[in-house]
């Protein structure tokens, strides 16, 4: 659930910071030493990287439903108790 939150967050904010620097270079108040269609590439850039997070993300996982399964039925296995094991009830 938070990484669906983080990645809800990061790309509003690289929707907002593409917005308002597309905004301040359209009206003329970018300023500064760089040119103006820097600020809009960073938004898409915040975007891309999103993506390639992401993607990085779901290839680290993409095993981990399998093996959890197989391990979760490994475990849960019912077994005999070993020899002089005191009941619990």
């Amino acid at each position: 659930m938070m990484a669906r939150i983080f990645v809800g967050l990061w790309f509003g904010f690289s929707a907002f910071w593409t917005l308002a620097a597309s905004m301040a270079v359209l009206t003329g108040r970018a300023s500064g030493s760089t040119p103006g269609f820097v600020g809009p590439l960073l938004g898409f850039g915040l975007a891309a990287l999103g993506v390639l997070f992401n993607v990085v993300g779901r290839g680290l996982a993409y095993g981990d439903p399998a093996f959890l399964r197989a391990f979760l039925e490994e475990e849960l296995q019912l077994q005999e108790p070993p020899m002089g094991a005191i009941p619990a009830a």
